[in-house]
């Protein structure tokens, strides 16, 4: 399974649901967060199983998600759990750091 990218509707529809979502908030023009989609794909792969998320939010196609939330640098990664967010991340830890998470 890969990285679940979201929009406003599936966002408010997952951390609307039980479990937890790891988003990660990215920016098409970051090479930062270019670099970093591996490492998540990786993580994502060892996390879904368990069924869990990671996903990421393009923060200019969803700029109301971004300012509501307080990002302010990309990538910057938040732990949901619930509706209730539980750990936020920014930079690029490594796939061990991310699945630690959960």
């Amino acid at each position: 399974m890969a990285v679940v990218k979201l929009d406003e509707e599936s966002f408010e529809a997952l951390i609307g649901r039980p479990g937890k979502a790891l988003v990660c908030f990215v920016a098409d023009w970051s090479a930062e967060c270019r670099a970093f989609a591996p490492v998540l794909e990786e993580a994502a792969c060892l996390i879904e199983p368990r069924g869990d998320t990671v996903a990421t939010l393009d923060v200019a196609a969803c700029p109301d998600i971004a300012a509501c939330l307080g990002i302010g640098t990309v990538p910057s990664l938040v732990l949901f759990e619930g509706e209730r967010e539980v750990r936020r991340l920014s930079g690029t830890p490594g796939c061990d750091d991310l699945v630690a998470l959960f």
